[in-house]
């Protein structure tokens, strides 16, 4: 009745409104009131209206379904995030001690490595560089979905 007033009152361009209505059958339906005052008096009293009356109950359970299939979409997301974080943590830790022991081998000069042995290992230090830096991205995406990473313009 309020929005209805003010279309009255105020002259907006269409009265429309939501409303939920028990039915003699003891169902609740929705519907969408539309309307217009088309005409008024010398003083602007409104004397005739048109409009429609639309059943808009299965939009409202299509809205109502939507924001569930948001939701369930949304704590997926948030799983997944947390467990790509949890992993890229896991991952980070023994790759760290590769690359660390691979790194000892190539610098050791008590016990050099032969020509061979240094190519091999060069191979799994850059191999492990790469996987790190894999998996640091992978990390860094999950913080962004998560919204734990802050950003400043340098």
């Amino acid at each position: 009745m309020e929005t209805l007033e003010i279309h009255f009152r105020e002259g907006t361009e269409v009265y429309q409104v939501e409303n939920r209505l028990l039915r003699k059958d003891g169902s609740w339906r929705w519907n969408l009131d539309v309307g217009k005052v088309v005409k008024r008096d010398a003083e602007g009293k409104p004397l005739r209206m048109v409009g429609v009356d639309r059943d808009i109950t299965k939009n409202k359970q299509a809205e109502k379904e939507l924001v569930q299939a948001k939701d369930v979409a949304e704590k997926a997301s948030r799983a997944k995030s947390e467990f790509l974080t949890c992993m890229s943590h896991e991952f980070q830790t023994p790759m760290n001690a590769i690359l660390g022991f691979s790194q000892l081998l190539i610098m050791d000069q008590e016990n050099p490595l032969e020509s061979l042995q240094k190519s091999n290992v060069q191979h799994i230090l850059k191999a492990g560089q790469h996987l790190l830096a894999l998996i640091n991205d992978v990390l860094d995406l999950s913080k962004i979905e998560s919204g734990h990473i802050s950003i400043s313009i340098h």
